[in-house]
C-alpha cells in the first residue's frame, strides 16, 4: 500500500505539499498539483483511514448496543 511518503518522493514535492493536495488546504503551484496527482494515480494512493481517524480522533462510525441480539427486533433494526 501505497503512503503519503512514496507519493511524495515520486512526485519530487514534500510530503507537506502532498499533504496540501490531498486535503486541498494552501497554497500549491499548479504543476506542483499536477506532479501528486499523477503520482496519485500511478501509485494507486488510498488515504489510510484508520491512520486518518487516529490524527483527527474522528472514526466516522456509529455504535449501536442491543440488549439482546438474538431477539429477531433487533438485527433487523440494525
Amino acid at each position: 500500500m501505497a503512503t503519503i511518503r512514496d507519493v511524495s518522493k515520486l512526485s519530487g514535492v514534500s510530503v507537506a505539499t502532498v499533504s496540501r493536495v490531498l486535503k486541498r488546504s494552501g497554497y500549491v503551484h499548479r504543476e506542483a498539483e499536477k506532479k501528486v496527482l499523477t503520482a496519485i494515480q500511478d501509485l494507486n494512493y488510498k488515504p489510510n483511514m484508520v491512520a486518518r481517524s487516529l490524527s483527527n480522533k474522528k472514526t466516522k462510525t456509529i455504535t449501536l448496543i442491543v440488549p439482546d441480539i438474538t431477539n429477531p427486533f433487533f438485527p433487523e433494526a440494525a
